[in-house]
């Protein structure tokens, strides 16, 4: 089964959710992402 990956903007537009709070959330340890591309 393939995944889809989403960039940090597309999942902020999906889930209405600002760019910088995932950001933050990323910071704080809340909620990680799954993966981490080459550009970071």
């Amino acid at each position: 089964m393939d995944k889809k990956l989403y960039s940090i903007g597309e999942f902020a537009k999906l889930v209405d959710v600002k760019r910088q709070t995932l950001l933050w959330y990323d910071e704080i340890n809340l909620f990680k992402p799954y993966e981490i591309s080459e550009k970071g």
